[in-house]
């Protein structure tokens, strides 16, 4: 993107989020080929998974070896759900606001949320210095 062309906090929040429910579902899938092991302990049939043979990112040079901490997809795709509701919800608002001053400050006060959600990705390169609290 151009200086002239950057993308609004709700864009780079609704960008993340999408990029989180692909990690979660590239995740799933992986967790999903695994094939079991079988092996006996103490004359019982047990099925344990193998353990996976990479770490479950995508396209992530800036992997650095560490633990990946696997949460459930349901998880994933609930908190990716109520993230884009509240864009949904603000937006909304802003369209509001137009006929009634009193959504213009439900937006505002609703960007503050916005920005906290959008923190979580300070790291990214296009996440803005402006946006943070």
């Amino acid at each position: 993107m151009s200086d002239n062309d950057q993308m609004t906090i709700t864009e780079f929040l609704d960008a993340r989020i999408a990029e989180d429910e692909a990690v979660a579902l590239e995740a799933a899938r992986l967790v999903k080929d695994l094939s079991p092991t079988w092996y006996f302990e103490d004359d019982v049939q047990t099925n344990q998974p193998e353990p996976l043979s990479s770490p479950l990112v995508m396209d992530d040079d800036s992997y650095d070896g560490s633990p990946i901490i696997i949460i459930r997809g349901s998880r994933v795709h609930a908190e990716c759900a109520a993230k884009r509701a509240i864009l949904d919800y603000h937006s909304m608002l802003l369209e509001q606001s137009e006929q009634a001053e009193v959504f213009g400050y439900h937006a505002t006060g609703l960007l503050v949320a916005i920005r906290k959600l959008s923190a979580a990705y300070a790291d990214h390169p296009d996440y803005q210095q402006e946006w943070a609290l």
